[in-house]
Parts: structure tokens; C-alpha cells; sequence
């Protein structure tokens, strides 16, 4: 099986602690609205089920005391490997990739800009970032 890209069950929020995650992130995000809010029922992951393999956006950079709310572009994910929780930042770069939806091919442009390696327990970071390539080859452009 590969990864998909689906919304995230009340069973798997509880199965990975991810209300937990999420809340964890978000306050590195400086995001505090959405570490209150917590994961929503539209809440979306690419998962691979029979590796128990997952890749999910959990903290959206914000600039802290903005209003309205100022987007950096620094997402924070975890990809969840092998029972381990790394933290990988993203930053989507729009100048690399497609400007129109008419491109073909599409392009989509993401740069890894951190992996925690606190939490590689001897993975290859090449292993970490054909992973997220995958995953993010599911995404596309907008997800589900």
C-alpha cells in the first residue's frame, strides 16, 4: 500500500495523541488560536495504514500579535516512522512552482528547511525526505 490522503478519524486523533501534537505545534508556531482550538473534523493527514507511516501539517507559522493574522510559510509537520514523532519544517515556495493551474506539468515547490534530529534514531535523512516526498506527491496541490 502507498500513501493516501484522507481526513483524519476521531480514532486515529486518539489511536497517535494527536489533539496532543497538535497543541505542541502550534504553540512553536506561535499560532495560539489554533493550539486552543485544536484538530478540527476536517483535519487531513497521507497516511500509508499498512506501514503506520503518516505525514501532517500540525502548526502553521503565524507572526505573533498580528491582527489580522500574518502568515509566515514555515509549516511545521510531523512524520510519524518506525513509532517515532519527527518534527519537519516546510516552508511552500511559490516562486519555484507553477503559477497557473494550467501548467503542465503542475509544479509544486516545498522546501525542507529543518528535520529534528533528536528524533531520527539512526534513519537516513535521504530515507526522511523520500517520505515526505511521497507524502507530498499525494497532497497536491490542495489535499483532499
Amino acid at each position: 500500500m502507498a500513501f493516501v490522503n484522507e481526513y483524519v478519524s476521531q480514532e486515529d486523533i486518539e489511536k497517535y495523541g494527536l489533539d496532543e501534537l497538535h497543541r505542541r505545534c502550534s504553540r512553536k508556531a506561535d499560532n495560539y488560536k489554533t493550539a486552543r482550538d485544536g484538530l478540527h473534523d476536517r483535519s487531513q493527514w497521507m497516511i500509508d495504514r499498512e506501514k503506520e507511516i503518516w505525514f501532517m501539517r500540525l502548526g502553521i507559522r503565524m507572526v505573533p500579535g498580528e491582527n489580522p493574522p500574518i502568515y509566515l510559510g514555515n509549516d511545521i509537520y510531523i512524520l510519524h516512522y518506525k513509532g517515532e514523532n519527527i518534527e519537519v519544517v516546510m516552508k511552500d515556495n511559490r516562486k519555484e512552482g507553477s503559477t497557473k493551474l494550467s501548467d503542465d506539468p503542475f509544479r509544486i515547490r516545498w522546501d525542507i528547511l529543518s528535520i529534528a534530529s533528536s528524533s531520527l534514531n539512526g534513519v537516513q535523512t535521504e530515507e526522511i525526505i523520500e517520505l515526505i516526498q511521497q507524502a507530498m506527491e499525494v497532497y497536491g496541490l490542495e489535499g483532499v
